[in-house]
């Protein structure tokens, strides 16, 4: 998740989500599965509402199995700064609990007993993260959004070595981004994401361009999308999108462009997303009794 706070920012009642990354096929893969769902649960006469989500995430890579499965709540506030449903100011949260797992069968040690002794094959700890988003609808065809994360500020103790700390630090993370139309067919939706985690630091920078090949309403149209992305000394991406009505599929590509590119002879990451939305009449009447609101295609 990009952000907690995007919990419920969508045009629509329930969003599902699926993804899956496959990570450096040249050797044991790195491959990570994942479902959300989310949505409003309470929509305030003054404009505000209340979205709660969940989320199941589960990732394996290398020779050793070494596993992680994420289990996570959400829930995000989201505060009118308008009365027309189109300027919004949402402060999220979540709280996830993950379960690390590693098989030591095919370990290459010198002397693996003391290792046996002293190290756990699974362990879980509770990680906590929030965030904050800023965002603006003018017009239908016109968004800007800006917000920030804090993940992992509980700092929990990662390490399999039962005596030894291996603490998982702070990751802070800024991101932003807009739509605005080039032509009466196409819009440019450039964003970008900065995170930073002790000496690490990752920018992100770049673009979709979106084809409308037939429009009657935001939640009813059909277009595709292209993209390309720059992540700083590490990736091209490169992306592809179809959206119709309700339901949308994606496709990227992470072409590698750092030293690992040796060794990886250029491949890096595919990963599929799909996202379906749920809008039932009976909460859309509901939405327009309270005042309606709209949200961003994140």
């Amino acid at each position: 998740m990009t952000n907690p706070a995007f919990t419920g920012l969508f045009n629509g009642d329930v969003r599902f989500i699926g993804n899956y990354r496959d990570q450096w096929g040249f050797a044991a893969p790195y491959r990570t599965f994942s479902l959300s769902a989310d949505g409003a649960f309470a929509i305030l006469k003054n404009g505000d509402f209340a979205s709660a989500g969940i989320q199941l995430l589960a990732d394996q890579a290398g020779d050793l199995n070494f596993s992680t499965l994420h289990s996570a709540l959400s829930m995000s506030y989201s505060k009118a700064l308008s009365g027309y449903g189109n300027h919004f100011l949402t402060l999220g949260f979540q709280a996830a609990l993950d379960r690390r797992s590693i098989d030591y069968t095919d370990i290459v040690a010198f002397d693996p007993e003391p290792l046996a002794t002293t190290a756990d094959n699974n362990f879980s700890y509770m990680d906590l993260s929030t965030g904050i988003t800023w965002y603006f609808l003018p017009s239908d065809e016109i968004y800007v959004y800006l917000g920030g994360a804090l993940f992992h500020f509980n700092e929990p103790n990662q390490s399999f070595l039962q005596d030894e700390s291996d603490v998982l630090e702070s990751r802070y993370s800024l991101h932003g981004g807009l739509q605005f139309p080039l032509t009466d067919n196409m819009n440019l939706l450039p964003s970008f994401i900065y995170n930073t985690q002790g000496p690490h630091e990752e920018f992100v920078l770049g673009t979709y361009f979106k084809y409308k090949l037939s429009h009657v309403t935001v939640t009813k149209e059909t277009a595709f999308y292209t993209g390309i992305w720059y992540r700083n000394r590490d990736a091209v991406v490169l992306s592809i999108r179809l959206d119709h009505n309700n339901a949308f599929v994606g496709m990227s590509y992470d072409i590698n462009t750092s030293s690992l590119s040796a060794a990886s002879y250029g491949r890096g990451g595919l990963e599929l997303n799909f996202i379906y939305i749920l809008d039932k009449k009976f909460n859309a009447s509901r939405r327009m009794k309270n005042r309606s609101y709209q949200c961003p295609k994140f």
